[in-house]
């Protein structure tokens, strides 16, 4: 590759990190996540919805909520959707943030852990999920015909 060619292709790329930098700092700004609790007391974040109006909703499952916040990567399309008033539900998987339980790894191998433990990992998870999104219902935030889910 002669040099001319090698510059254009760093300054395209340098270019396209300065941008999406700058589009998740603005995204950041225009829509915190708001920590909030079900009855029930699990944890999940909330990015945008519109006041006052059942919302379009995302179900987000990546990492743990803290990870995500520090990591907006995971958390940008919520805050895009947001400006478009659609509500997202950020949501932790089995074994990450507060559903990890001190004698378990972090991640999947939690997950190999509690199944070698005969947990049902997967219905948990549905019933911790299925409580979040009654919660929202209830509360007049999600609309309950249009609902999605994205993971990590």
């Amino acid at each position: 590759m002669d040099f001319h060619k090698y510059l254009r292709h760093i300054t395209s790329a340098t270019l396209l990190v300065v941008l999406m930098a700058s589009c998740s700092q603005a995204a950041e700004t225009k829509a915190p996540m708001q920590m909030l609790r079900t009855p029930g007391n699990v944890r999940f974040g909330i990015i945008g919805g519109q006041t006052g109006a059942m919302s379009a909703t995302l179900l987000v499952v990546a990492m743990s909520i803290e990870d995500m916040q520090r990591e907006p990567v995971f958390t940008e399309v919520s805050r895009l959707l947001a400006e478009q008033g659609f509500l997202s539900i950020v949501i932790e998987p089995p074994c990450h943030g507060e559903d990890r339980k001190p004698d378990e790894p972090d991640g999947l191998a939690g997950w190999r852990h509690r199944l070698d433990r005969d947990e049902n990992v997967v219905q948990l998870f549905n019933t911790k999920a299925r409580a979040v999104l009654d919660h929202v219902i209830a509360q007049g935030l999600a609309d309950p015909g249009r609902v999605a889910v994205i993971r990590r």
